[in-house]
């Protein structure tokens, strides 16, 4: 398992806005697009991250972004509040969309929507790739959160 790491809401790297991006899409996913996403995500991912994006769907106001192509297509996702209050993740960006700044733009706009709702910080749970949120958003690893994390409630799942 991967550290939890913490994100400052307020720190300078976050101010402003989204960065746009040539050829594709980042906005709010509405819950009507719950049964699309969880065929994306069960294509290009895995059934247990469907699982866990589910509740982020379910609400009136969901707490997940989606990044579109030209033609409409789900080419990748980004989510917070959905394992617990305060976690962002999962994120994913389809294969063939990767390098493109779609990862990061879909991380901001989550972190800016947490911010906006009050949130102060935003802990990233089980960190894969820790190096990269330390880079583009100056995410703090927290401390033996491996061995007590809220991910230890459950046993993983393969």
């Amino acid at each position: 398992m991967h550290p939890d790491m913490l994100v400052n809401l307020y720190a300078k790297k976050l101010e402003g806005v989204i960065p746009a991006l040539t050829g594709y899409v980042i906005r709010r996913a509405m819950s009507l697009e719950a049964n699309r996403l969880y065929d994306f995500l069960k294509e290009n991912f895995s059934t247990q991250w469907a699982a866990e994006v589910l509740p982020g769907m379910a609400k009136s106001n969901p707490t997940v972004f989606l990044a579109y192509d030209e033609v409409g297509n789900i080419v990748g996702f980004a989510v917070y509040d959905c394992t617990a209050k305060g976690f962002f993740g999962p994120l994913g960006v389809k294969e063939s969309a990767r390098k493109k700044g779609i990862g990061e733009a879909l991380t901001k706009a989550c972190f800016l929507a947490m911010k906006e709702e009050g949130y102060g910080y935003a802990v990233v749970g089980s960190a894969a790739v820790s190096d990269w949120y330390a880079k583009h958003f100056d995410a703090k690893d927290i401390g033996n959160s491996y061995e007590e994390s809220v991910y230890s409630r459950c046993p993983r799942l393969k």
